[in-house]
């Protein structure tokens, strides 16, 4: 049996924002003391910035799931907002710089528009404000969702109790050998988001 795990999700009067794990990517791997299974990719949390549709009624909100801004953060970046925040912190990605980063750049990405993404979190008096900025072709959307101090320590405890299967230790025990990894791993999955679910759309935490 598959454990879907449920996104942790704040609305608000304007957006929704909603935390949800990425699994670890698992794959077979012969060697010579026989097959195993290896993480080949970590996993992330994936952050989903929802705007509200502005054709909603005075008495029923809709959200304009197609304009959600999106974006994934490693297990190391989490840790920028679990510690305790006195300043800013920011995560950006850049479409065509990240894939010059990993190599895969090429000639016909370099006639692709670049895309930014930038997650920047402030913290007020009241509690953090995470504000998310997408430029593509010269055009800006940015939503801003308020994160009570409450919200915030509620965050933190779900983010730290995921943070080992992220990365693929979650499997450490007792019987770990004989055990089946992908029985214990998470699937991200969500029917209204237009994310996939191994994330793969999406700038890979660098």
């Amino acid at each position: 049996m598959r454990l879907i795990p449920g996104a942790f999700t704040l609305w608000r009067r304007s957006a929704s924002l909603q935390f949800r794990p990425i699994a670890a990517t698992w794959e077979d791997y012969t060697g010579k003391d026989g097959q195993a299974k290896v993480v080949t990719k970590p996993g992330a949390l994936l952050l989903q910035f929802t705007p509200l549709n502005e054709a909603s009624g005075p008495n029923q909100k809709k959200f304009a799931w197609n304009r959600s801004l999106v974006i994934a953060l490693s297990a190391t970046e989490i840790g920028s907002f679990l510690s305790d925040i006195s300043d800013s912190i920011s995560f950006v990605r850049n479409s065509n710089a990240a894939s010059r980063v990993s190599g895969s750049y090429s000639e016909n990405q370099s006639s692709m528009p670049e895309r930014t993404k930038s997650l920047q979190v402030n913290p007020v008096e009241e509690g953090y404000f995470f504000n998310m900025t997408e430029t593509k072709m010269g055009e800006q959307q940015k939503i801003s969702v308020m994160v009570s101090k409450a919200e915030m320590e509620t965050l933190k405890s779900l983010t730290s109790s995921v943070l080992p299967a992220l990365v693929g230790w979650d499997v450490l025990g007792p019987n770990t050998s004989n055990s089946n990894p992908m029985d214990m791993m998470f699937e991200e999955t969500n029917q209204q988001s237009p994310y996939i679910s191994d994330g793969k759309d999406f700038f890979d935490p660098q």
